[in-house]
């Protein structure tokens, strides 16, 4: 039996791989490379409850696109015009016009916690 576990992740110790029709591989078929990472310095902190998935999603679209971090521009202050650009942006993207039929009558927007 080999042992699976490379550069921080974890594999099984069997050397086989169960694909998700349930056939079975074997491990060799699918190596393993350490993964990389890198910190990026002067990136802002999210202050709101409810900011961390705008924080995340400019994240992830400054890294994809290879734009730098800019602090002045991210930042707690412009958290909800980003947020309003993203939404604005969904539903252009999506052509979303609202639901056919407008039945609110079910809609809690607080999850029944009121």
């Amino acid at each position: 039996m080999k042992n699976w576990r490379r550069g921080g992740t974890r594999g099984c110790d069997d050397g086989v791989h169960v694909t998700r029709d349930g056939t079975v591989e074997e491990r060799d078929n699918y190596p393993f490379d350490k993964f990389t990472h890198e910190r990026i310095a002067g990136v802002p902190e999210q202050k709101g409850p409810g900011d961390c998935g705008v924080y995340c999603l400019k994240y992830i679209e400054c890294h994809a696109t290879g734009n730098a971090f800019s602090a002045s521009s991210l930042c707690n202050k412009n958290i909800k015009a980003i947020r309003s650009r993203y939404a604005c942006d969904i539903f252009k993207e999506t052509d979303c016009k609202g639901p056919r039929i407008r039945d609110w009558d079910g809609l809690d927007p607080f999850d029944g916690r009121c």
